[in-house]
């Protein structure tokens, strides 16, 4: 899964909070108990600054509506 964050409206004083919800993960998916990988690149022209202050990873559990 993927998701691109435009760069306009972002700031080089203040930090944005960018959230990512995955589908969940079943015992019977080829990616099931494997090592969780976070990459980020950049779409646009070199150059610039990235500031990556806090990652972190919430474990949900899924409870589908009736």
């Amino acid at each position: 899964m993927s998701q691109t964050i435009d760069a306009s409206g972002l700031s080089d004083k203040y930090s944005t909070d960018v959230s990512v919800q995955l589908p969940a993960v079943r015992p019977e998916d080829p990616w099931a108990q494997m090592p969780i990988t976070v990459a980020l690149r950049s779409l646009g022209m070199p150059g610039g600054f990235w500031v990556l202050d806090d990652v972190r990873l919430t474990e949900s559990l899924f409870d589908p509506i009736p």
